[in-house]
């Protein structure tokens, strides 16, 4: 069915490496919440948990799954539940003077169509609040990055 991408980028002053290590930490700290018995993450790492959604603010189960992962370039997640599915990215680029881009994306997915206009009609308020929460979100990543 239909699908909504939201997009974010941030230029932070770190290099790829650093940034890259700040970004898996924090991702491990997150699943490693969800499931104590976890060691590590790579390709295949799944976690189920119940989800609050963006449209009805209710708890529905849903799982995660890393997806891709490319060292100092990407970090992929795939988000499943029962309307549909959120593939969540980063991807970092290097730029000069040791700074490092990166670029966040949500691709929601949806089973119905009802799903999607209900996503199209709290979208608009939505972006507002994603980009604020993204915003603090690379911060926060940046700060980790650069204070090592």
């Amino acid at each position: 069915m239909g699908v909504d991408t939201l997009n974010y980028t941030y230029v932070m002053a770190a290099d790829r490496a650093k940034v890259y290590q700040s970004l898996m930490t924090e991702q491990y700290k997150w699943f490693k919440g969800q499931q104590e018995s976890l060691t590590q993450l790579e390709v295949g790492t799944q976690i189920s948990r119940l989800f609050q959604t963006k449209t009805q603010k209710v708890g529905v189960p849903g799982t995660v799954t890393i997806t891709q992962l490319i060292d100092q370039e990407l970090f992929q997640m795939e988000t499943a539940y029962g309307a549909g599915t959120i593939l969540q990215t980063y991807e970092l680029t290097e730029k000069a003077e040791g700074k490092t881009t990166v670029s966040y994306s949500e691709k929601n997915s949806f089973t119905e169509l009802r799903h999607q206009y209900s996503f199209i009609l709290v979208g608009l308020i939505y972006k507002l609040t994603y980009n604020r929460g993204i915003k603090k979100r690379m911060q926060y990543i940046e700060q980790l990055s650069t204070s090592k």
